[in-house]
């Protein structure tokens, strides 16, 4: 019995399902205002952007704003945030399934 019980936890998945997501907190506790932020999985070729703005209509994150984002297709990102003054900055390798929060003043600093 103890053999067939994954087999059978195994089978009770539905086909195709797809996994949940990962919901990753974006702080914006820099003086920068976020224009654009962009996820792909990890080596991926395509950049999915967010609406990040407090309504959901906006890509902008002012200063002192946070925005949760769900993150689906794996654990291993990268994020390509772009500020209002023209920098941008891509975070590579970012494990959404350890970290659940991205502040944005640690990713500047690092990016000096």
């Amino acid at each position: 019995m103890r053999r067939l019980l994954p087999l059978l936890l195994f089978a009770a998945a539905p086909a195709g399902a797809n996994p949940a997501p990962h919901y990753l907190n974006v702080v914006n506790n820099s003086p920068d205002t976020l224009a654009a932020l962009a996820a792909r999985v990890h080596g991926g070729d395509q950049w999915t952007p967010f609406d990040v703005g407090p309504d959901r209509t906006s890509t902008v994150l002012l200063g002192g704003q946070t925005a949760t984002l769900a993150l689906r297709g794996g654990c291993v990102f990268d994020l390509r945030a772009t500020f209002r003054n023209g920098r941008t900055v891509t975070v590579t390798d970012f494990n959404a399934c350890t970290t659940a929060t991205l502040h944005l003043e640690q990713v500047l600093r690092k990016a000096q």
